[in-house]
């Protein structure tokens, strides 16, 4: 696997606009893109999750089921510390 996606396969896969107008810092690697959002002077790290199918459930288990991701999105990689939802 490349650590950084060619044009062509970005324009399929990756989000519309890279990096977002809300990114602080971003860059691709092995997992794909990612992107910082600075809230309150905390940093919430948030990789893209491409539209596809996948297997839900635990692939220890036979009852996985076939899950469609319609739209890419950003997801945060940890919970959101309590601070930064404060005003």
């Amino acid at each position: 696997m490349s650590a950084v996606f060619d044009l062509a396969e970005w324009q399929r896969r990756g989000p519309d606009a890279f990096p977002p107008q809300w990114a602080s810092a971003w860059g691709d690697d092995h997992f794909g893109p990612w992107a910082d959002l600075q809230v309150a002077g905390e940093v919430q790290r948030l990789r893209w999750i491409e539209a596809g199918v996948l297997l839900m459930g635990d692939e220890r288990r036979p009852q996985q089921l076939p899950t469609t991701i319609p739209s890419g999105f950003w997801l945060a990689t940890a919970r959101a510390r309590r601070r930064c939802g404060r005003r």
